[in-house]
């Protein structure tokens, strides 16, 4: 069997990158080691951070907007240029992030989503993780659009736009190895499929197969034994084999293998692959404490689409694996309907009663409380903007939104650690090509996806992972199709 490009993972890299080189003329094949297409995009909300000039843009991308709408969405900022999107990016990466390979990201964002439209791929507002305050929607800053139908609607949308192209896909096939010829370049890949193992041989392969969060191995080897239980919110599929198979034959490895992609879940939330209403996003605005009712983070860092990933990490290295997100009545509509439709959500009447429900020592609930309370410094609270309402004089404080914890019913929700992707993967050109140990080209190699190195560090802001899949997927498409 001989192709053009075979397409190592049909997630949102893979499919893309298989679109862009039949586009480009390439025959092409997908192989999928799970038994359906999706990979860790089916199990996210699907949003897109895209650089834009104003509101009429996001109106156009999403079409049919009514006046009613556009009334009550707040789009902020109302202009996300270049340089937002760089800054943001590099900010929650601690400046970490190899510069080419985001800015490749960032100048074609904007071409990319309008390519996904194109791809017949709908848009929608993206009020599942917006707040709400009176009539107001506040949009996330920088991602006001996701699919329609979140995760699983980008990946349906996608499906259908290969399928239509021709493009095939043979599921339950697993790759064990890249097949090299004399000179090291890759000429198709050796699977395992449940009648055997056989080889599919190409011009050039494209590996989208994602990182290794579900390898136990792995991610007690390169994250910590913490991580040995956490929740998995990712596919159960992603293992690490793959990338295994590019470094066995002189792949440079890249990025950040101590780092993850993760968030604070619901408590009960499955042990894997866990649908995104399990995650716990309105943390902002509460108080969160660990197992021993003491604060461990600030909660209002910043807006949780560049926060969720640090608050995630730190539940489960500093405060054990479980935390409690603490609200007080003031706030209970800005807490995501999520909360109440899906999980583990308690109300109490006093400290003291929520402290029995949720199982934690009452005395150093209520000095927690009491002491954060104290703390609160005046000012204007506004859930729409980095407000500076902070506390002073407690440790770690608290640096925008800060309200006491004073008016009853006081609402909790349990939480814990869920892992989505790894950091660390393969290091690419600004081309796609996967680079050797001396930072040359592999010949015949390009990859896409989280298996891709360098991108994040550290923390992540929502909506660059699966940009950046379908950017570099569209960019190793394109330039696979040309290998002769």
């Amino acid at each position: 069997m001989e192709y053009d490009v075979i397409v190592v993972g049909a997630g949102n890299a893979g499919l893309c990158a298989a679109m862009s080189a039949k586009e480009h003329g390439a025959k092409v094949l997908v192989v999928e080691k799970a038994p359906y297409a999706g990979g860790d995009g089916r199990y996210s909300e699907g949003g897109l951070r895209f650089t834009y000039d104003g509101p009429e843009e996001i109106y156009e991308l999403r079409g049919e907007v009514t006046e009613a709408e556009k009334e009550s969405m707040v789009i902020y900022p109302s202009r996300y240029t270049r340089g937002d999107y760089y800054r943001d990016w590099m900010e929650v990466t601690r400046g970490r992030s190899d510069s080419e390979l985001i800015s490749v990201v960032i100048n074609r964002s904007n071409e990319i989503v309008r390519w996904l439209r194109s791809l017949c791929v709908e848009l929608d507002f993206m009020t599942s993780l917006a707040f709400k305050k009176g009539d107001k929607i506040y949009l996330p800053a920088g991602t006001p659009l996701h699919a329609k139908g979140a995760g699983e609607g980008l990946i349906k949308y996608e499906l259908n736009a290969a399928e239509k192209k021709g493009i095939p896909i043979l599921y339950n096939t697993k790759v064990i190895k890249l097949l090299t010829n004399e000179k090291n370049a890759v000429v198709g890949v050796r699977v395992k499929r449940k009648d055997g193992i056989s080889e599919l041989y190409s011009k050039a392969v494209i590996l989208a197969a994602g990182g290794f969060q579900a390898n136990v191995e792995m991610r007690t080897k390169y994250l910590g034994p913490e991580w040995a239980l956490v929740k998995l919110r990712g596919s159960r599929y992603n293992t690490g084999e793959v990338l295994n198979a590019a470094l066995e034959i002189g792949a440079q490895p890249y990025g950040h293998y101590s780092g993850c992609h993760c968030a604070p879940i619901d408590l009960n939330a499955p042990d894997y692959e866990s649908k995104m209403e399990s995650a716990r996003y309105s943390y902002p605005f509460c108080v969160y404490v660990d197992q021993n009712g003491q604060r461990f983070l600030d909660e209002g860092e910043d807006f949780h689409p560049k926060s969720y990933v640090k608050v995630g990490r730190l539940i489960i290295e500093k405060a054990g694996g479980v935390a409690y997100q603490i609200f007080d009545s003031k706030v209970k509509e800005l807490i995501l309907p999520e909360y109440e439709r899906y999980g583990s959500l308690v109300q109490a009447n006093s400290i003291e009663e929520l402290a029995e429900i949720l199982g934690i020592p009452s005395k150093m609930l209520k000095e927690t409380i009491s002491r954060f309370n104290q703390a609160v410094k005046p000012g204007t609270f506004n859930p729409g903007i980095l407000d500076g309402k902070s506390t002073e004089g407690i440790y770690p404080p608290k640096s925008n939104w800060a309200l006491t914890i004073e008016d009853p019913p006081f609402i909790a929700c349990p939480t814990t650690t869920g892992i989505t992707f790894t950091m660390g993967g393969l290091r690419i050109n600004k081309n796609a090509q996967v680079l050797d140990t001396e930072g040359e080209v592999i010949k015949g190699l390009y990859a896409s996806g989280i298996i891709v190195g360098g991108l994040f560090y550290y923390t992540y802001a929502g909506g660059c992972g699966l940009m950046a899949g379908a950017t570099f997927g569209y960019i190793a498409g394109a330039n696979a199709a040309l290998e002769s």
